[in-house]
Formats: C-alpha cells, sequence, structure tokens
C-alpha cells in the first residue's frame, strides 16, 4: 500500500480497513469527503504548543514538568531526547549533551 497525506481535512470515520477524511476547498468552501484503505493510520495534529493540562498539574501542586510539544512544537526525535534527559534527572544522573 501507498503512503497517502492528507494534509488539510479532518478524520470523519475510521472502519476496518479504511478512514474517511473531510475537507473543505479554500476558495469555493465545498465540503468534500474522501475514504482512503488503509491497514495504518498515523496523525500529526496541531502547530501550537499545547499547556493547558500541565498549567492545571501544575496549579494543583502536582510536581509535573514540560516537554515535547507541551514545552514548545518540535520533532519527535526531540520530544523523545526531552524525555531522556529528564528521565535522567529525575534519576540524578547527569544529563547527556549533544
Amino acid at each position: 500500500m501507498a503512503m497517502i497525506r492528507a494534509a488539510s481535512g479532518r478524520c470523519a470515520e475510521v472502519s476496518d480497513g479504511t478512514v474517511t477524511i473531510t475537507s473543505k476547498d479554500k476558495k469555493t468552501g465545498q465540503v468534500s469527503q474522501t475514504v482512503f484503505s488503509c491497514d495504518t493510520i498515523v496523525t500529526a495534529v496541531g502547530y501550537k504548543a499545547n499547556k493547558s493540562l500541565y498549567e492545571k498539574l501544575k496549579a494543583a501542586g502536582a510536581n509535573v514538568y514540560q516537554i515535547g510539544d507541551c514545552k514548545e512544537i518540535g520533532k519527535v526525535l526531540d520530544a523523545v531526547r526531552q524525555a531522556n534527559n529528564l528521565a535522567a534527572l529525575i534519576n540524578g544522573y547527569e544529563i547527556p549533551m549533544p
């Protein structure tokens, strides 16, 4: 199966072996639905950091940290590196430097 990128649309439905994407034409305003056959769906959404859960937990007195898209929009690899560094820090190890 080929990879299909649906960059501007909303996932309307996921069924066994298919995903339905709803999109709106920016010029005409016409809404359309496209059904794709698939065996795997990878989602990547948002373009701004979402700090709301962090702020709620911090206000409640929880010991929380910001990494990944909670801290700033970035790449998955950067979020994994931040998680690794945080785990090292929490466990008393020196943070590895790139």
